[in-house]
């Protein structure tokens, strides 16, 4: 059944992943830790309805999935590079030397990275796909088994609490006693955080732990998202000085997945009604997050801003939501344009 409240969900994360990426407090912790809730909200959304209405997953539709991202992942990789080849040859660059400056992004190395944790060729927002192909592919695999498929179910909250709370305080304190990486792996950096094994899998493995058990119900759930988002903030700021790791890139905190939670069990069990942000979150979430950077780049470049500590808030926060606006309704251009391009080829197909 169709849940207008977790669309709406996705709506907000997308929004929320363009205020992080064009933040109108630069460092501003507040804002900067509410904008990481983006990312886990679509993590355990596709957790949520990774299975089947049987809790299952035939081949088919394991394969079916992950040709779906592979086809976004690859779609998102040739944008951007011709976003970046057609920056450099108005900048005076040749397509040559343009081409030239592609090539380290697609090193062995950014492509191991990429298969083993999950991040981006291109160091951006390909990430999320990168880890979420990852971790479709190793859940899927393992639930090819009986055995291990009935284990997961019955211990995926577990498994999922072991990754993000051992990672989160585990990585702190390596970092605290001075072990700052392993080889060329480092534990400063966000992808450390942010990949499929500390991101993607625990935050879907609870979101197949909600769709199995969709008895559960939060008597208080506005009072308990705004304690959650109080704790998290609250981290933020503490962070620094009960571990000093200024340079540590921390994204992920207990009250953030706690908040996220409870949002999700919120909207299932409060199917709302279909308006505007319905519409966004079904049909233009993924849009926005691909888009939104360029938008923002090329907002900036227009107006000669850039969104820095010293600029006012009005004008930052202003020019954050214009950012949203405007990626908004290019996604509908887009959409509408394609829901009239397949009209015309239904209609010739059928004749």
């Amino acid at each position: 059944m169709k849940n207008n409240s977790i669309s709406k969900l996705k709506a907000l994360a997308c929004y929320l992943v363009v205020l992080n990426h064009f933040n109108p407090v630069r460092g501003g912790i507040t804002t900067y830790t509410l904008s990481h809730c983006g990312v886990p909200i679509f993590f355990l959304v596709s957790g949520y309805y990774f299975l089947d209405k049987d809790g299952n997953l035939p081949l088919s539709r394991l394969t079916k999935k992950i040709k779906h991202i592979c086809y976004l992942f690859i779609c998102h990789i040739i944008l951007y590079s011709l976003y970046q080849i057609i920056i450099e040859v108005s900048g005076g660059n040749s397509i040559v030397g343009a081409f030239g400056n592609l090539l380290p992004y697609f090193s062995v190395k950014a492509f191991a990275k990429a298969i083993i944790i999950g991040t981006g060729f291109m160091g951006g927002g390909e990430w999320f796909l990168a880890s979420l192909i990852d971790a479709y592919i190793v859940i899927g695999l393992f639930f090819q088994n009986e055995k291990i498929r009935n284990i997961i179910n019955k211990f995926s909250a577990l498994i999922a609490v072991l990754l993000l709370f051992t990672h989160i305080f585990l990585r702190a304190v390596i970092v605290k006693i001075g072990i700052t990486g392993i080889g060329a792996f480092s534990f400063l950096e966000t992808y450390s955080v942010r990949n499929t094994w500390f991101d993607a899998i625990p935050f879907m493995l609870i979101g197949m732990t909600i769709r199995n058990n969709n008895s559960i119900v939060i008597k208080h759930p506005k009072i308990d998202i705004a304690i959650a988002v109080i704790i998290s903030i609250g981290e933020g700021y503490a962070k620094d000085y009960i571990f000093d790791l200024s340079e540590m890139g921390m994204v992920l905190y207990t009250g953030t997945i706690f908040a996220v939670v409870f949002l999700m069990i919120w909207c299932i069990n409060n199917n709302s009604s279909e308006n505007i942000f319905s519409y966004i979150g079904e049909k233009l979430s993924m849009l926005i997050y691909f888009l939104h950077p360029i938008v923002g780049w090329t907002m900036q470049d227009m107006v000669e801003i850039f969104v820095t500590q010293s600029s006012g808030f009005t004008q930052n926060f202003l020019f954050t939501i214009s950012i949203m606006l405007v990626t908004t309704l290019i996604s509908m251009g887009i959409v509408y344009v394609k829901s009239k391009i397949d009209n015309i080829v239904l209609r010739r197909n059928s004749t």
